[in-house]
């Protein structure tokens, strides 16, 4: 980001109660704090990283061991997965043939992009609303050759609100998968149970993409990766040890990610320490699967999540 572009950042919304831009390593972020609730958003990827009640412990996770780099996502947080979830491979074959180059980062590459903080607003002391925006031009990347624009709105109040919306530019249509990945803040994970999944099919992707249908309300006991199918109702993050609940409720989204890497997995995973799988659970808001979306020229998607919570 050049120094002028900085500047005019700071010129334009330093001066609002509770707003402020730092420097982690080479990112750029946005911390607001209002009389409700704190957060800090990145502009690599419009990652929020943060989000906290006032008075109560963080409900988003967003690993220590971060190096803040650019061009690499921050492991934690809420990271945009566009134009795909996952490894490409994985998804259906209208997506995978829209991607013109040998290799494919996972998850796609609107998170390791620079996004665009269009507007902060202050609408009343307990509420800060931040406006982010990606547009993807066919010539800016051979490899993604159709026109785009991400727009992501951001409210930090007493609930948090993430809502993406994505124009298509293009002459023609084009297709996508994604999600809004999120990693909440848990007590323990051994004490975590996650309502609202019952009697719902999943694809099981840690143990050969097998099929399952949930019986009950799952408990974490292991390598978890799931995707959900049917998933319109809201799901809770029952937390016994923190004496709460993550009540989410999702719009445009058929599908629900469970994931948490366990105890091996961790041991692989970069930016992530061995044990810090018992402090977070991604329960992510989703077109994944077959709840892939079709977006016609002129017309426009919306994914998003609100976040509650609430005393156990």
């Amino acid at each position: 980001m050049s120094n002028s572009l900085r500047a005019t950042l700071y010129q334009r919304f330093e001066k609002l109660p509770g707003v402020r831009l730092e420097q982690h390593g080479q990112l750029l972020a946005l911390r607001v704090e209002n009389q409700a609730a704190s957060a800090l958003v990145f502009l690599q990827g419009a990652q929020l990283a943060h989000y906290q009640r006032q008075g109560e412990h963080p409900a988003i996770w967003l690993s220590p061991q971060c190096t803040y780099q650019r061009g690499k996502p921050l492991r934690g947080g809420v990271p945009v997965c566009w134009p795909w979830f996952g490894d490409l491979e994985r998804n259906p074959a209208a997506i995978r043939r829209q991607w013109r180059a040998a290799d494919a980062p996972a998850h796609g590459f609107a998170r390791n992009r620079d996004w665009r903080l269009d507007d902060v607003s202050c609408p009343d002391p307990e509420r800060t609303l931040i406006d982010l925006s990606l547009t993807v031009a066919a010539t800016d990347d051979a490899a993604w050759p159709l026109g785009a624009l991400l727009q992501l709105h951001i409210e930090v109040s007493a609930r948090l609100r993430i809502e993406l919306r994505v124009s298509n530019q293009a002459a023609t249509a084009f297709y996508y998968s994604g999600a809004l990945h999120s990693y909440y803040a848990v007590s323990a994970i051994d004490t975590v149970r996650v309502d609202g999944l019952q009697r719902l099919n999943y694809i099981d992707c840690a143990r050969d993409w097998d099929h399952g249908r949930q019986h009950g309300e799952l408990a974490i006991d292991g390598e978890t990766d799931r995707i959900y199918h049917g998933a319109w109702g809201p799901i809770r993050v029952i937390d016994h040890g923190w004496r709460r609940v993550l009540h989410l409720s999702s719009e445009g989204s058929d599908s629900a990610v469970v994931w948490n890497p366990w105890v091996e997995k961790s041991q692989r995973l970069s930016d992530f320490a061995d044990d810090a799988y018992r402090g977070m659970l991604c329960v992510e808001t989703a077109n994944a699967g077959e709840d892939f979306a079709i977006v016609e020229p002129g017309e426009t998607r919306r994914l998003g999540f609100t976040l509650r919570c609430r005393p156990l």
